[in-house]
């Protein structure tokens, strides 16, 4: 049986005198959604390559479904990489054919006859909201439309993996959030394993499950996202990823913003919540309960509307009001501390 349906064992690539994997290792488990992050140059890229094939390690493993892609003669890679589906940051489509012709072109080249082809088309349109458009052109299509052909055609040969690679960095925020909810529809509905690359802390936050984090080639993070966003980040990297995210809070708040405890602060904490969680008086219950006066800072949603968002700067600490708190919103932020009275 397949625990981990990717496993990185000490891969480590070079080009020339500089070094763009550095001893990394990692698995995935089937059906996960894995967020890996890092800034230009961390080994994002050559990493990806890897994992799909197009480059090999100079030494290491990467497994596949348990086959060594890296010992693979190119016939058997290929049946391989059939497993894998990647959707790229410029969707990299053919305007040359139609929006079902470009989901078609996987199975086309793998030699599926083409009313099952057709007939997959129709079905992963509909997957992906796009019911009608298959005889349209991409110039026809809006972004967002294009990166939805771009998910529909990586998905057409039903891979096991899906690899993104900054599959929203080309996209405004509202479109952004749209994408990441079909992903995230995706990895329910079909229970697809999912690999994010990225370098906005955003796109971590709000889809990926566990967060790893490159820096030189080396991976200096590998936790649940959750505990990350909880103040558990061990690495420098990953607290400076955090702190662009702190850095969106108005100008006024951002500006007094210290990342510890001190005499006369306040936590100042990000959380969020399901909709099946809105008839909760979360802060109601820190003001009735354990004496706590919550001060909403910054509010909004996201999800597609499916969850509420806010910042809250707490009036004090209480370690039975912090698990509540965790309770209510499991990927609960302690972004830092400001004055009491800010």
């Amino acid at each position: 049986m397949v625990t981990s349906l990717l496993r990185v064992d000490h891969a480590s690539r070079r080009f020339g005198g500089q070094t763009a994997l550095d001893d990394v290792s990692f698995q995935v488990r089937p059906g996960e959604i894995l967020g890996i992050i890092g800034r230009s140059g961390a080994g994002k890229t050559t990493l990806l390559r890897c994992l799909n094939g197009l480059e090999r390690p100079d030494s290491g493993r990467i497994l596949i479904e348990d086959r060594d892609i890296t010992t693979l003669p190119e016939r058997e890679l290929v049946q391989v990489r059939r497993r894998i589906g990647l959707v790229f940051q410029h969707f990299n489509l053919l305007n040359s054919r139609t929006v079902a012709g470009n989901i078609e072109l996987p199975l086309q080249i793998a030699g599926v006859p083409r009313d099952r082809r057709r007939a997959r088309a129709g079905e992963l349109l509909d997957l992906v909201g796009l019911a009608g458009h298959a005889d349209k052109r991409p110039s026809q299509l809006s972004g967002g439309q294009k990166q939805r052909v771009g998910i529909a055609r990586a998905l057409a040969a039903h891979p096991a993996l899906l690899l993104c690679d900054e599959a929203t960095s080309a996209l405004d925020p509202e479109t952004t959030l749209s994408i990441l909810d079909l992903l995230r529809d995706i990895n329910r509905r079909l229970g697809l394993t999912i690999i994010l690359i990225t370098h906005e802390m955003d796109v971590i936050r709000r889809i990926a499950q566990r967060i790893l984090v490159m820096d030189r080639g080396r991976v200096v993070e590998d936790a649940e996202t959750a505990q990350v966003l909880r103040g558990g980040a061990r690495h420098d990297v990953t607290r400076a990823f955090l702190h662009g995210e702190s850095a969106r809070l108005p100008d006024t708040i951002a500006a007094l913003m210290r990342p510890a405890p001190f005499a006369g602060g306040a936590p100042l904490v990000r959380l969020t919540l399901d909709a099946g969680a809105a008839g909760v008086p979360v802060l109601s219950v820190l003001g009735r309960q354990y004496g706590i006066d919550a001060a909403i800072v910054q509010a909004g949603m996201a999800d597609g509307g499916a969850q509420a968002e806010c910042v809250v700067r707490l009036s004090g600490h209480d370690d039975g009001a912090m698990d509540f708190l965790r309770q209510a919103s499991p990927s609960m932020e302690v972004l830092g501390y400001v004055p009491a009275d800010s």
